[in-house]
């Protein structure tokens, strides 16, 4: 799985800002570099494990890295698990400064949806939910386009839908959010390969 951020319009030619496909040895993800070279920031639930990245088990946890631009296009391969009732749903993120300001989608199998969100000193307000069939254990391919004030989310290379707003206009940050439901929670393998290109 690779985490990618770039510049773009949904799947036209991209210049990569940001790529990593976890192919290394298994440790914590934080102060790692990227193919790109990059370092992420990383709570200590996120670790790289079998070439896979790991979310861990906490709410409301993130990894991030440097893309240099505000307008990009951030995918990755996500699982979402949900088992006898704790859910793990993962997401992404863009235009992230901190934890308490960014933009973000996030799977649900529980909830059968897909929802694109944004977080503004501490406060979220979702922007979109899309109902769509999530099943757990499923590999998806999540991107999250955040252009001028439209934020794209696209399942599977399917667009959802697009929502404007203009709350966050410059952080250059991209990453992972990660969010469960409930604890404890049984599951592994969160995603797989980040690209972030421009968009």
């Amino acid at each position: 799985m690779t985490l990618l951020a770039y510049r773009s319009r949904y799947y036209t030619k991209r210049r990569i800002l940001v790529s990593d496909s976890f192919n290394r040895p298994d440790a914590a993800l934080n102060g790692s570099r990227a193919d790109t070279g990059q370092l992420w920031t990383a709570h200590a639930d996120y670790q790289i494990v079998g070439n896979l990245l790991d979310g861990g088990q906490t709410d409301a946890v993130f990894a991030s890295i440097e893309s240099g631009k505000v307008d990009v296009a951030v995918e990755s391969d996500l699982v979402t698990y949900d088992v006898a009732g704790n859910e793990r749903r993962p997401g992404l993120v863009a235009r992230y400064v901190d934890d308490n300001n960014y933009y973000g989608t996030r799977l649900s199998a529980a909830s059968g949806n897909v929802v694109t969100f944004k977080v503004v000193a501490g406060v979220q307000t979702n922007l979109a939910t899309y109902t769509v069939t999530i099943t757990s254990g499923t590999v998806y391919r999540v991107r999250l386009v955040v252009k001028g004030s439209a934020i794209t989310t696209i399942l599977d290379r399917v667009p959802l839908g697009t929502v404007s707003d203009t709350a966050l206009q410059t952080g250059t940050k991209v990453g992972y959010r990660q969010g469960i439901s409930l604890l404890p929670l049984v599951a592994t393998e969160m995603a797989d390969a980040f690209l972030c290109t421009v968009a």
